[in-house]
């Protein structure tokens, strides 16, 4: 049976439906997809009610404690007695799950209803409920400042930097009420974002440092270089590298480097639709490798100025030796 076609204000589908069964045993937030995967046929109509109208999907989530059910569910095997295959592609919030559920690289996305909202409103998708979204309450979602802090009160934020795992998602709506009802405007706040897993760096000023690699790279940009090689670039977050240098300079050209290969696949979907961006896998430790790649070398002219950035990185990486690329 297909998926029954209902906006996101409408109920959720039959329990009837195997795709139903599997979500409703571990949802715990929105579970929504894009209106073109919601179509049925007169073909589709006649087929058995427990059929698997897809067998293979690509769920996108948060690394949060609300997508724990969608790996337990995996883990015990629910999928697989559902006759389901499932993909888990981690994403740093569900506004960045949008692109990719309208482009159909990712079939449905645990997300929450302030970007999904947010993404029908300003028409860049259709989308529709697949299962029911987890209640919030007091407590759920909260403004933390490090102890000791002189920070007290929601009034004594203006003028104050807030982390949030995207721009546009929940956590800036919920924020904006809160400093509403304090009478704090939201102009008099900037939001930084820093996407999970990072949320944990905080303590290491991670926000300190992001601002300073975006001022860094627009000097750079204002300064006439148009090539950037960001080693150890860690997983997109906004502003990104690119879309820094190329506000300045829109043909400047971007590689990222990382040797974690979750982060390069997030990067690759984050980034598909961007122009002058290069996404490759590398290791600090072994330079050569890096700067002799032929994709990289493809990609950026080492006779023109380059800007080269090592941020938060350094202090990961041992001492260097005379071993400068890896031992046979």
């Amino acid at each position: 049976m297909p998926i029954p076609a209902g906006p996101l204000h409408a109920p959720a589908p039959s329990a009837r439906s195997p795709i139903r069964r599997a979500l409703a045993a571990l949802t715990l937030t929105t579970a929504v997809v894009a209106a073109a995967a919601c179509g049925s046929s007169k073909a589709s109509t006649s087929r058995d009610s427990n059929a698997v109208e897809k067998p293979d999907l690509t769920v996108a989530v948060v690394p949060a404690i609300s997508a724990a059910g969608l790996y337990i569910a995996q883990q015990r095997g629910y999928f697989t007695a559902a006759g389901l295959r499932v993909k888990i592609l981690l994403v740093a919030s569900g506004v960045d799950a949008i692109p990719n559920l309208a482009s159909g690289s990712v079939d449905i996305d645990e997300g929450q209803w302030a970007a999904d909202l947010s993404a029908e409103a300003a028409g860049a998708v259709r989308l529709y409920a697949l299962a029911a979204a987890s209640a919030g309450g007091p407590g759920v979602q909260e403004v933390v400042v490090p102890a000791g802090s002189p920070v007290t009160t929601v009034a004594q934020l203006r003028g104050k930097t807030i982390a949030v795992n995207a721009l546009g998602g929940l956590a800036v709506l919920l924020t904006d009420n809160v400093l509403a009802d304090h009478g704090v405007p939201v102009k008099d706040v900037h939001y930084v974002p820093v996407p999970f897993p990072a949320m944990g760096a905080l303590a290491a000023l991670v926000i300190q440092a992001r601002q300073f690699q975006a001022r860094a790279v627009a000097y750079a940009a204002q300064q006439g270089i148009g090539q950037f090689l960001d080693v150890g670039c860690g997983l997109p977050t906004a502003p990104n590298t690119h879309q820094t240098a190329q506000a300045i300079t829109p043909d400047a050209r971007v590689v990222y480097v990382d040797n974690d290969a979750q982060v390069l696949t997030h990067a690759r979907n984050l980034l598909a639709q961007s122009t002058g961006v290069l996404a490759c896998a590398g290791d600090l430790a072994y330079p050569a490798e890096i700067l002799y790649d032929w994709r990289v070398r493809r990609f950026l002219n080492f006779h023109q100025p380059l800007c080269l950035i090592l941020a938060m990185t350094m202090h990961f990486s041992p001492p260097i030796t005379r071993k400068r690329s890896r031992p046979s």
